[in-house]
C-alpha cells in the first residue's frame, strides 16, 4: 500500500502521527504463544476435528482467567 492508497481519513491520521515514536514496551504484550493445548482448544472452536492430528485436548489444560480478555479497543492503542 501506498500513501496515495490512503483515504483521506487515513491520510489525516497518517500526517497526525508524523514523527511519532511508540516505546518498546507497548509491543512486550502484542504476541503471545499458545501452547499445543491452546492451538487445539482454539481449532476444536472453530469446529476443526485435532483428533486428525493426532492431538488430545487434556482436562487440566489452563483455561483463560475470568475477565480475560484479547480484546482491544481504541484505548489501548497510543496512537
Amino acid at each position: 500500500m501506498d500513501i496515495e492508497d490512503l483515504t483521506p481519513e487515513q491520510k489525516k491520521v497518517f500526517d497526525a502521527t508524523e514523527g511519532l515514536e511508540v516505546a518498546d514496551e507497548v509491543f512486550d504484550e502484542a504476541l503471545f504463544e499458545s501452547d499445543t493445548q491452546k492451538q487445539a482448544k482454539d481449532l476444536v472452536a472453530i469446529g476443526f476435528d485435532v483428533s486428525r492430528l493426532g492431538v488430545e485436548i487434556t482436562e487440566d489444560a489452563e483455561e483463560p482467567a475470568e475477565g480475560d480478555s484479547l480484546d482491544i479497543s481504541d484505548e489501548d492503542i497510543p496512537f
